[in-house]
């Protein structure tokens, strides 16, 4: 049965460290590492593309970006969505202390609404596009280096 975006934010929320087996244990994606870029020796990419929720909701991309061995630094994980629209109202039903921490200041057609909710392990940041902004797009955990 596909998970929903609600329980795989719970799961991962609960990690106190990522990494892509712990990611793996959480949302079945096969990520694989990207060409490592000479100029950031510090960060390891990994990605994944399509993967399904339940009902109309899918993962159109993924991108975790973990700090390599000899560095430390938050890990993040971006998860983009299509389909199914998850309302401000439906997120803060999960999520009843939002913040706003950031809106579009017409700089590119790009920009987002981003709330933040703040969990003892990560911290959730939620986008709605400024062009759809009733209809959720991104979900980014961040996880502080212990």
């Amino acid at each position: 049965m596909p998970l929903d975006i609600w329980t795989i934010a719970q799961q991962l929320s609960q990690l106190h460290t990522i990494g892509v087996e712990q990611f793996g244990q959480v949302l079945p994606a096969k990520l694989t590492l990207r060409d490592h870029h000479p100029e950031n020796a510090y960060l390891r990419y990994f990605s994944e593309e399509a993967v399904p929720l339940a009902g109309a909701l899918k993962i159109t991309s993924i991108e975790l970006r973990i700090p390599s061995a000899s560095h430390t630094g938050p890990s993040l994980a971006n998860l983009l969505l299509e389909g199914s629209c998850i309302t401000k109202t439906a997120l803060e039903s999960h999520y009843a202390s939002l913040t706003l921490i950031d809106v579009p200041r017409g700089s590119s057609v790009y920009e987002q609404f981003v709330y933040q909710y703040k969990s003892p392990n990560v911290t959730l940041r939620f986008g709605f596009p400024e062009q759809t902004p009733d209809c959720l797009k991104g979900l980014t955990l961040e996880w502080q280096s212990h």
